[in-house]
């Protein structure tokens, strides 16, 4: 590997590293109430970042120090634009939450959509997975009891 290609996937780290500083930061006010959804998001964002970082910029060669790089990243932006940045973010879920009402019936709304998602999705694998194979042939029931010929009296 050239210095010019480490040097890139190094800056590269750094920067997703502020991305990730950047979500903590925004996240961090909800910590105060529930701490099990903010860590959440929080773990969720943080993991696409390094997948990204690890598969679409360094191709699957990520280093102990391209690691650090985004470490450091994160920290840094925490430390210093994430100081700077807390108030506008506290303001910014204070407003959130004094809205209140239409942000509930909102979420509501939305939970019942991912609810009947995964209800869906639940349905679609249990039909799938338990769909009896014939032992003999090797084909499911309903496919073997359609491919025998039927007899003229019924």
């Amino acid at each position: 590997m050239t210095p010019e290609i480490a040097f890139g996937r190094l800056v590269a780290g750094v920067l997703l590293g502020c991305v990730i500083g950047l979500l903590y930061g925004f996240l961090r006010p909800l910590r105060r109430g529930l701490a099990i959804g903010p860590d959440l998001l929080f773990a969720l964002g943080a993991g696409w970042v390094l997948l990204y970082y690890g598969f679409a910029i360094c191709r699957g060669d990520l280093r102990l120090g391209y690691l650090a790089a985004a470490g450091a990243g994160a920290i840094g932006w925490d430390r210093s634009f994430g100081r700077w940045l807390q108030p506008v973010f506290r303001g910014f879920w204070s407003f959130i939450a004094a809205l209140g009402l239409p942000f509930k019936i909102f979420f509501k709304k939305i939970l019942k959509i991912v609810k009947l998602l995964f209800a869906t999705a639940k349905k679609w694998v249990t039909i799938k997975c338990t769909k009896k194979q014939n032992p003999k042939e090797g084909v499911a029931y309903e496919q073997a009891e359609q491919s025998l010929p039927q007899h003229p009296t019924g």
